[in-house]
């Protein structure tokens, strides 16, 4: 084996061995951009009573819409051997809209409808890493969401009358996983799957119409937000 071999072989040795230490995953701060895809699932309890009539009709309807969805997102990661720990602050922008049409008592004018658009929070990250550039992690988080619960029966006047018209804000325990992956010394690529639980809402209105009596509308409305994102990271 030559002299000028040996140099070229010692060169494109030196070349990989340089870009593999650059691209690591390590300590330091970061932030970045992800785009991907939102699911609003959960569901809808549904309740009508009428006083004087003795009517009580009760609808479960299910929560199912799925949105665009694009964020921001910055924190911290400590590297420590071959152990991962994070934390990050997001924001995320969606439009999540859900819409019900039932009938009651042969009334089929009744409209509930479920929405929210965006979200923020923070997660914590605690991972393992199984080979210098990339990392595994299972996500931790809370997911600040505010949704709004509408009721009508606009289109039947003799119908339904008592209405639901509320926004709220609900903070939810949103775990997941997640995976990085080093493509360069300060760029990386990451991919992450979150499911937002919130919590059970309450809604209730009653209507008093002298003619026929009281009705009354109760809504227990319990949305679950999934999520997945690809996200492009720059390290500081």
């Amino acid at each position: 084996m030559n002299n000028k071999l040996l140099a070229a072989l010692a060169l494109t040795t030196a070349l990989a061995t340089g870009a593999h230490a650059a691209c690591q995953i390590n300590s330091g701060a970061y932030v970045g951009l992800s785009v991907g895809g939102a699911h609003l699932a959960g569901k809808n309890d549904f309740t009508y009573e009428h006083a004087v009539a003795g009517i009580k009709e009760e609808k479960g309807t299910k929560l199912s819409n799925t949105s665009f969805v694009a964020g921001i997102f910055g924190g911290y990661g400590f590297k420590f051997n071959n152990l991962w720990a994070a934390a990050e602050l997001f924001y995320q922008f969606d439009q999540l809209k859900d819409t019900s049409s039932f009938t009651i008592q042969g009334n089929a004018g009744n409209k509930l409808e479920s929405k929210s658009n965006g979200s923020y929070g923070g997660a914590v990250h605690l991972g393992f890493i199984p080979n210098g550039n990339c990392v595994v992690y299972a996500i931790a988080g809370i997911d600040v969401k505010r949704f709004k619960v509408t009721f009508s029966d606009t289109a039947n006047p003799i119908g339904v009358h008592a209405a639901i018209n509320k926004s709220y804000t609900s903070t939810a325990f949103a775990p997941g996983i997640g995976m990085r992956l080093a493509v360069s010394k300060n760029i990386s690529l990451r991919t992450e799957y979150k499911c937002a639980i919130h919590r059970k809402k309450d809604f209730e209105s009653t209507q008093t119409n002298p003619a026929i009596g009281n009705d009354t509308v109760k809504i227990k409305h319990s949305p679950t937000v999934h999520s997945f994102n690809v996200g492009l990271v720059y390290s500081f």
